[in-house]
């Protein structure tokens, strides 16, 4: 009992953060703005600049801090652990995109917010969450089949994506265009690559906490988007009493398949566009239930179609969704504390048709209850702790039809509890510490233990971070296809170790000015027991999951990134190193191997510049390593008893046996505005891989027949989208003569 004494009084022992934060308000050209009304919205409390642009203001974290100024655009933006440090307004002349907010450096994470993926190009007029994570050291995405993001050497299937906490169904439209997280609702995000607080446990590389829109400053906004290639309409509205209630909603369709069928007239099969499309509805509310208490709802649902014809004779249906709902109460319980409780339930479905020789179906699906609870105390005015519990029930079905019906069904029970402490030693300083108890009831219910550690050093112009997280991930994913695909399927970890990773992380931020600045990262990741598949049996998944093999690996590398922003122009530049390795018993003969997430190098040049008040350049450079892939070693030749037909049945000896060219491409988009009073027409003109690089998505082995008599074999690739150029118009229109804050 001694430990587990020492443990929590160590907890319990801890500094919060001062509740007074300080910055300075700058214009355009940086020169001080005095006499600026800064507002914390959630409290009321105010607070003036002085003659050097300075203002202390009391605030909790997370809370909107609203800035107005008689000759400036108002500006209101969430606060953050490090501060707001410098807060650059523009003139009323200048549109909203212009405004900035210059912020410190965090320890392994990211505050996202509609501003910055603004500077990302919006692929069919649409700005995109995941796309602008992609821009960030440390991330990439890889092919478009795979719709994840790759954190820190992490395979995409060790990321978890919440909202207020709570888990979303696996939500992936085809990666490197759009993800279903619409930055219109879904405004302002954290995103966590190491130094996981302890509230966060279940996943290997990293934690997407999105928050939907809880702030605006007119009383209802709207827009409506036409393009060549998908369409929208979105709009929030404030209510109620006070108007203090806030309902947003936006819809986004898209009608590639249009495109993709001129395009395909007289085209080979293998360089046709697929006939994809999607649709998703993301929706958020919330409302003031007593004072100081806050109701909010959360609800997305998505829906995609991809058919890929390979050759003549062979083709697939990808077809999948997802619905996710959250419900959250959030408030005061006494002074100095605070309390949420959540409640979420999400669906995952995916139908794979398989059209060939033999037509098979398969559908999998998942359906996840989550319940969170999160207290904050402040037990004095420089002591806090942060404690809390949440639990997960999960169910995954898998069938199969091909002559006859399979059925497979697995069901994982997951409970989680934690508390954290931090403490601030002379301004400069702050140490967390904390503290993550796990179990899931698969295994006879053994609890896993996972500490968490962070130190933050800043003053003036440098900070400097060391943190360490250990975590764990109950579930896998097994492929379908050779490659990773938004139909592949979860499966819990069953009577095994969970996976397990000790993630240590050092950074620096030097910050030379108020326009620009340059951070350096390493890491080192320690994985244990991480989950493979030594066979997939469609028809028998409980014995692809007896055979769930654990292995171990290690990954390495370094990152550096250059951001240079003045508000018209803004220039980042970052590379990432990547070294990763991982080890089977029983996949390649045991010897260490590279996965196919290992991307050894990855650059990312991101630029957005202001030409005038009514148009903005974004455009996007990125180069990436080439990845590996599992190809056939040869061919087994299978005659009938008469040798009139063969069937070529192909033989795989090692996994992730080819490599697979580098890959890189250009996106640009150009957006027009033209202000009318309380309206705005907005065209957006673009394209995606503007040089046309013909970047494979995949591989795969097609027999050939040569001079009618000899058959060959070859490695074929698939490019599911080359050059794309679009244009779309909006129509913006507001409730008053302001412009939107968001």
């Amino acid at each position: 009992m001694k430990p587990i004494t020492t443990c929590i009084l160590i907890l319990l022992w801890g500094i919060a953060l001062p509740a007074q934060y300080k910055g300075v308000v700058v214009g355009p050209v940086g020169l001080p703005i005095e006499a600026v009304q800064i507002k914390n919205v959630n409290t009321g409390k105010g607070a003036v600049s002085d003659s050097s642009g300075v203002f202390f203001i009391k605030a909790d974290d997370g809370d909107f801090i609203e800035f107005k100024h008689l000759n400036y655009v108002t500006l209101c933006v969430p606060l953050i652990t490090s501060g707001l440090d410098t807060v650059i307004l523009q003139s009323k002349d200048f549109p909203i995109a212009e405004i900035n907010v210059s912020t410190r450096a965090h320890e392994g994470y990211d505050n996202m917010g509609a501003i910055g993926i603004k500077r990302v190009p919006a692929f069919m007029g649409e700005q995109d969450v995941l796309k602008y994570l992609s821009t960030l050291p440390g991330v990439t995405s890889l092919g478009m089949l795979d719709a994840g993001i790759y954190v820190r050497g992490g395979n995409s299937s060790q990321n978890a994506y919440l909202v207020n906490g709570i888990q979303l169904a696996d939500p992936q439209h085809i990666a490197g265009i759009m993800s279903t997280f619409d930055p219109y609702i879904l405004n302002h995000s954290r995103f966590y690559k190491s130094g996981y607080p302890s509230k966060y446990n279940g996943y290997l590389s990293s934690y997407i906490d999105m928050q939907p829109v809880n702030y605006m400053s007119q009383d209802f906004t709207g827009e409506i988007t036409l393009g060549l290639l998908a369409s929208s309409a979105k709009a929030r509205v404030k209510y109620g009493k006070r108007k203090k209630s806030l309902f947003a909603i936006s819809y986004r369709h898209s009608y590639f398949q249009l495109l993709a069928r001129g395009y395909n007239r007289n085209k080979e099969v293998n360089e046709q566009l697929p006939s994809y499309t999607f649709n998703d509805l993301n929706m958020a509310f919330s409302v003031p239930v007593k004072k100081d208490w806050k109701a909010s709802f959360f609800g997305l649902f998505t829906s995609d179609d991809l058919p890929m014809k390979l050759n003549p004779d062979f083709s697939y249906g990808l077809n999948w969704g997802t619905f996710s709902s959250i419900l959250s109460f959030s408030g005061s319980v006494g002074k100095g504390s605070s309390a949420l409780f959540s409640v979420g339930h999400n669906r995952y479905t995916s139908d794979v048709e398989l059209g060939a020789t033999v037509n098979s179906s398969t559908i999998n699906k998942t359906a996840q209850w989550n319940v969170n609870t999160e207290f904050k105390s402040a037990l004095s005015s420089v002591l806090e702790l942060n404690y809390g519990l949440n639990t997960s029930f999960k169910n995954y079905s898998y069938n199969q039809e091909i002559e006859s019906l399979s059925q497979n069904a697995f069901s994982n029970h997951l409970i989680f509890a934690f508390a954290e402490s931090q403490w601030r030693l002379r301004k400069k300083f702050k140490f967390t510490w904390g503290l993550n108890a796990s179990t899931y009831l698969n295994t006879g219910s053994p609890v896993f233990v996972s500490p968490r550690l962070k130190f933050h050093y800043d003053h003036k112009r440098v900070s400097a971070w060391f943190d360490y997280a250990h975590s764990l991930q109950f579930e896998e994913r097994m492929n379908v296809f050779t490659i990773q695909s938004p139909v592949d399927i979860w499966l819990p970890v069953k009577n095994q170790i969970p996976s397990r990773s000790h993630h240590i992380s050092i950074g620096s931020q030097w910050r030379m000015r108020t326009t620009a600045n340059i951070s350096f990262g390493a890491f080192y990741k320690k994985l244990e027991s991480i989950k493979e598949f030594e066979t997939f049996n469609r028809n028998n998944l409980s014995q692809s999951i007896g055979k769930m093999m654990s292995g171990e690996g290690k990954s390495l590398g370094a990152e550096l990134d250059l951001i240079y922003n003045t508000g018209a122009l803004y220039s980042r530049l970052n590379y990432t190193l990547s070294h990763v390795k991982t080890r089977f018993k029983n996949i390649n003969q045991g010897r260490n191997f590279n996965p196919p997430y290992d991307v050894r190098h990855n650059v990312l040049w991101n630029a957005s510049i202001k030409i005038n008040p009514q148009i903005n350049l974004n455009t996007m450079w990125t180069y990436k390593s080439g990845r590996s892939a599992t190809v056939p070693a040869g061919v087994a030749v299978v005659k009938d008893i008469a040798g009139v037909s063969a069937e070529f049945i192909p033989v795989f000896k090692d996994r992730h046996n080819y490599k697979m060219p580098a890959t890189h491409r250009l996106d640009i988009n150009v957006e027009y505005l033209q202000h009318m009073r309380i309206h705005t027409l907005k065209f957006n003109m673009g394209a995606y891989n503007l040089y046309n690089q013909q970047n494979p998505s995949f591989v795969f082995v097609q027999s050939e027949f040569k001079d009618d008599y000899f058959l060959q074999f070859k490695i074929n690739s698939k490019v599911i989208f080359p050059f794309m150029p679009y244009i779309s118009v909006s129509y913006v229109f507001s409730g008053d003569n302001r412009q939107e804050d968001r």
